[in-house]
């Protein structure tokens, strides 16, 4: 059993990436649960933001040679606590970030002496911090990152847009107000507060320009919510804002805290006034956060794989065997199975071809994921407009979304299914959308 520690009623970035393992993992076949801590305020554990993920909640903690305990970086410091009451159980300190860890040099010091403890990075910041500051050698170091919330998969980068430029009055306000001061009429700066986590996407897609001069304890999801809602992004050197595999801009959009305030407001400027001509700027960043999810997953599967003692499925030599596997339990109903087998698929690093992309998006409509499933027949679409299937299964996305489109993906997947052996199988289906 694996077993998630998570504070109570807790809603932010990190503890919605501690439910997305559960919920994985689940799906993947292992047993996983989550074991909420904390003050006991009076609301339900398990915030209502992540009641869709579905884990299983386990009140108590009991030892075992077959448990694996995860805590958030945050414990850090009971960590020795807690392994002197569960010494046969496995433990994983899960970096989700460095600075909220709260570490000392002694903390480090004991941290680093403990040859038991497993830990994950979910940024190359933390890898490095890990790996340098507590020398632990890569056989206990594994790389588990995270993937936002499926709602930015598809976002309208082509909406309208105004010349805002959106910032955290929460992260580096010191330095943007200066730039707030300093800047003329032309600019209009909006502050990202005050909204619900449901409008921030349609507030990202009204902007040009996000701006993050804070810390970045980790790979940080503001900025990556941002590129994905088509905004171009500006940060500052600190933390994880520093490197080029958390956050990959151009260096010149990573401003050094010496830069001349003037500076930088002319390199605003720039980015709202030639707003269409910097998009091939970021599409390395937008594309790499898109498939993160997939990434996730991949990695997920081995690292937990490697620790249970479970071995990849290896009934299945080749790839054409593989792929058989998967399409007879896609028939056959089986969906979790067809998601294991798709994964493994993925991780051997076979062609994802059409074929196979259609069947994962009637995978991911059946595991009700179906912001995915349209983010991968969008995809696919994009390579070939005339594929059916797709259109199908966009239209079956969309209407169980509630979007619109999904008529005109009928229509398409009818017009192009006509004259095919597929026809009749295409008309029942769209009947009975």
């Amino acid at each position: 059993m694996i077993i998630i520690f998570c504070p109570r009623s807790n809603a932010t970035g990190g503890t919605e990436l501690l439910h997305q393992l559960g919920y994985k993992l689940n799906l993947f076949g292992f047993e996983a649960k989550m074991y909420y801590y904390g003050d006991d305020n009076g609301l339900p554990a398990t915030h209502p933001h992540f009641v869709k993920y579905g884990v299983p909640v386990s009140d108590t903690v009991t030892d075992s040679f077959d448990h694996i305990f995860i805590y958030p970086e945050m414990m850090a410091s009971s960590l020795e606590d807690i392994k002197g009451k569960l010494p046969k159980s496995r433990h994983v300190l899960w970096w989700l970030s460095v600075d909220n860890a709260g570490m000392t040099s002694v903390l480090e010091e004991e941290i680093s002496a403990d040859t038991t403890l497993i830990h994950f990075v979910q940024s190359y910041y933390a890898k490095e911090y890990v790996r340098n500051a507590l020398r632990v050698p890569d056989d206990r170091l594994f790389w588990l990152s995270d993937y936002l919330n499926y709602n930015f998969l598809n976002m309208n980068c082509n909406s309208a847009r105004d010349d805002f430029v959106l910032y955290n009055p929460r992260k580096g306000f010191e330095r943007t107000s200066k730039l707030i001061q300093k800047s003329d009429q032309s600019i209009k700066w909006v502050a990202l507060q005050g909204f619900a986590p449901d409008e921030i996407p349609q507030v990202l897609q009204c902007a040009k320009v996000y701006i993050d001069f804070g810390e970045h304890p980790g790979k940080d999801r503001f900025p990556r919510e941002a590129v994905l809602c088509g905004c171009r992004v500006i940060t500052g050197i600190k933390g994880a804002a520093a490197n080029d595999i958390d956050i990959p801009i151009p260096k010149k959009f990573k401003i050094d805290d010496d830069l001349e305030d003037e500076i930088i407001i002319d390199l605003i400027v720039s980015l709202i006034k030639d707003y269409e001509q910097t998009e091939d700027l970021y599409r390395d960043y937008k594309t790499r956060t898109q498939e993160e999810f997939h990434a996730f997953e991949t990695d997920t599967l081995k690292v937990f794989c490697e620790l249970t003692g479970k071995s990849l499925d290896r009934e299945y030599s080749y790839e054409s065997e593989l792929k058989k596997a998967i399409v007879d339990a896609v028939t056959s109903g089986d969906y979790k199975k067809a998601f294991y087998l798709i994964t493994v698929f993925r991780i051997r690093d076979y062609m994802m071809d059409e074929d196979m992309l259609v069947l994962e998006g009637y995978i991911r409509l059946d595991i009700r994921e179906e912001q995915v499933a349209l983010y991968l027949m969008n995809k696919l679409l994009c390579a070939n407009d005339t594929n059916y299937e797709a259109y199908l299964i966009k239209a079956l996305a969309l209407a169980s979304l509630g979007e619109e489109g999904k008529i005109k993906a009928i229509d398409q997947a009818l017009k192009y299914s006509a004259g095919t052996p597929d026809e009749e199988y295409i008309r029942e289906a769209v009947n009975n959308i």
